[in-house]
């Protein structure tokens, strides 16, 4: 099963009895930074090293529980700032304890890194809100707009005048997209 850790593209990584790292795939080493060596060494000295407190003694406390009582634990979406990158980044992790071949138990943890998701959505979110509040201030023009063509205009003709002032509104947003709103 060694193996299977090793060459997983995933994050897992083992702990045993001792709360010593034992196997870490290729994507905990990536992840880890530049924690060496990592083979050997004792889990919450290495937590202490990746996070932050509170973060580093609540997942230290959550993997010293599971091991204790063999009660699985998944934090979908664990968020915090990291001591030896100096960013915020977001996690899906699972612990399972299981059984090592010396017949004591570990703990096995697969996690998934979802910090570069996390920003994605942030990002979208944030275009939403600017598409929200251009559409706003667009469908204020309009509103001006209208007012203004009713005022001039008999009622008879005010649609087509509202229309084609419509159009003129549509052809200069097609031009301020077409150009990323410079030089306009």
């Amino acid at each position: 099963y060694l193996r299977l850790i090793e060459n997983n593209p995933f994050g897992i990584y083992l702990i045993d009895a001792d709360f010593r790292m034992v196997q870490v795939s290729a994507s905990v080493q990536k992840s880890f930074g530049t924690i060496e060596p990592l083979l050997g060494r004792d889990f919450a000295e290495v937590t202490k090293l990746l996070w932050h407190e509170p973060t580093a003694s609540e997942i230290i406390s959550r993997f010293r529980h599971t091991l204790q009582t063999g009660e699985p634990h998944h934090s979908k979406d664990m968020t915090g700032m990291r001591a030896n990158r100096d960013r915020e980044e977001s996690y899906d992790w699972q612990i399972e304890r299981v059984n090592l071949p010396n017949g004591r138990f570990g703990i096995v943890c697969y996690f998934y890194d979802l910090t570069e998701r996390k920003q994605l959505e942030e990002h979208i979110r944030l275009l939403m809100g600017e598409v929200n509040h251009r559409a706003k201030n667009l469908l204020a023009v309009v509103q001006a707009v209208a007012r203004q063509t009713a005022r001039k205009a008999d009622p008879a003709t005010f649609a087509v005048h509202l229309t084609e002032r419509i159009r003129g509104l549509a052809a200069s947003q097609d031009l301020l997209v077409k150009n990323q709103w410079t030089h306009i």
